[in-house]
């Protein structure tokens, strides 16, 4: 599953929304991956997240692939 979403936090994806990001997509069987321009990666990694470095206004893809692929990328949407 493919989906575009728009960074909505006025300061952006910092540490601690990185965190929950993380944690909420840990708890899924899917692989899932957050897609920056040409940057992808893994939207269970803390590190990951940080280095895209999301800003507010920006547009991202969630990507998902796996048996509970669409509840986990609603989440990791709806957190973004």
């Amino acid at each position: 599953m493919l989906q575009e979403k728009t960074i909505t936090k006025v300061n952006g994806i910092k540490a601690e929304d990185s965190a929950v990001i993380a944690q909420t997509a840990s708890r899924y069987k899917s692989d899932v991956y957050i897609v920056k321009g040409n940057k992808k990666v893994n939207a269970k990694s803390l590190m990951g997240l940080l280095s895209l470095n999301m800003k507010y206004g920006e547009s991202v893809y969630v990507v998902a692939e796996g048996s509970d692929e669409n509840e986990v990328c609603k989440k990791v949407c709806d957190l973004l």
